[in-house]
């Protein structure tokens, strides 16, 4: 509710600005020079399309697919000879796996590093640490401690912050049961997203959508199986939220082309202007997309560096999902629309009537302020 009144909000001032006049002539606020505006009541077209306008992403985009392949293959051959080797797919958390959970209650602030010397002096070798709070620890292991190892623990626990340690069993079966909620919640969402792209826009735009989120998993998966990075519940929430970008990219740039689509003046289209229809698309929205990129990756960057080591793994997760989930929305679902349409019986285009709001709009438009 509070987002809906805020976007409704900031829309109906930012119409109000622009009505006003105000912003008529100030071109360098939006750094766009006077000269670099076309006019458009002689037909001139605009002299800057942005950074990128010259790049060729149809022939650019051979060599992502190829590094992605190469990471795809590189999880499975990694991941099958962990499983050969008796290791398990994947490094699975104590979430997806049993283990014992040994919780730390202190009178004053817990600090990650004493924690960390004083396990590995217990005799726990393989273990991590998630804080709730500043005076909670858990301590989470899938070794086979001793009952012996546990009241020794708790002992040391009790002497240095004053509360005896408690120690629990724990059940891969909450894992499990959040895993299996995931998967279904997230083929439903692929599934909701298909419909409603295919109807919005058409069929091959839903397909090409559906494969670059499924590509984006795919790539996380097979990086955290390469590093054997641990898998846990935090993972999960990673791979929805990476989902979502990534949908949004997406979405932005197949808008550009359809848009494009609907304002070619051929009858036909042929191959070429497919490659000139995907590459103009995509130059307009690649500066938009990548300070989007950059802006969202700053803040994960200095979480890794600065961060706590508990939430590394998460941070990493998100870093790995955001990269991939930005270029597959350029270079995979884009390329894969191109495909399917330099493949698909050519019809004739339908003219679209532009209308004199349309014109206003359109002459508006601002190369990565408003595109």
């Amino acid at each position: 509710g509070t987002l809906l009144i805020n976007v409704l909000f900031v829309k109906f001032l930012l119409k109000q600005l622009v009505f006003s006049g105000y912003l008529d002539d100030k071109f360098s606020w939006f750094a766009v020079k006077k000269t670099d505006i076309p006019n458009l009541k002689i037909g001139q077209e605009p002299f800057h399309k942005g950074f990128f306008d010259k790049v060729d992403f149809i022939g650019v985009s051979k060599f992502f697919i190829t590094g992605s392949l190469v990471i795809l293959i590189g999880g499975i051959l990694v991941s099958g000879i962990n499983l050969s080797q008796g290791k398990g797919l994947m490094n699975f958390g104590i979430d997806f796996s049993s283990g014992k959970k040994i919780t730390v209650l202190s009178d004053t602030a817990l600090n990650e590093s004493a924690l960390k010397t004083e396990f590995t002096e217990l005799g726990v070798k393989n273990f991590s640490i998630q804080f709730s709070g500043t005076k909670i620890a858990n301590i989470t292991t899938k070794e086979a401690l001793s009952r012996t190892t546990l009241d020794t623990i708790s002992e040391a626990m009790l002497q240095k912050y004053g509360n005896a340690s408690n120690d629990s069993v724990v059940t891969p079966i909450v894992g499990g049961e959040l895993v299996k909620t995931a998967v279904i919640l997230s083929f439903l969402a692929w599934i909701l997203m298909l419909a409603y792209i295919a109807f919005r826009f058409e069929l091959d735009y839903a397909v090409g959508m559906i494969v670059a989120l499924v590509h984006d998993v795919l790539i996380v998966m097979a990086v955290f199986s390469i590093f054997r990075l641990e898998v846990n519940t935090e993972f999960v929430s990673v791979i929805l939220a990476i989902i979502g970008y990534s949908c949004d990219d997406t979405i932005v740039i197949f808008d550009r082309i359809r848009e494009n689509m609907n304002n070619w003046r051929k009858p036909r289209i042929t191959h070429d202007d497919y490659r000139m229809i995907v590459n103009e698309s995509l130059g307009a929205v690649a500066q938009r997309s990548l300070y989007n990129t950059v802006t969202t990756l700053i803040p994960i960057v200095f979480l890794l560096v600065m961060g706590s080591s508990a939430i590394f793994t998460f941070n990493f997760a998100m870093f790995i999902g955001l990269v991939s989930g930005a270029y597959s929305s350029i270079f995979i679902a884009a390329q894969l629309w191109y495909y399917i349409r330099i493949h698909k019986k050519d019809k004739p285009m339908k003219k679209v009537k532009k209308s004199r709001h349309r014109e206003e709009l359109d002459e508006m438009t601002i190369i990565g302020v408003n595109d």
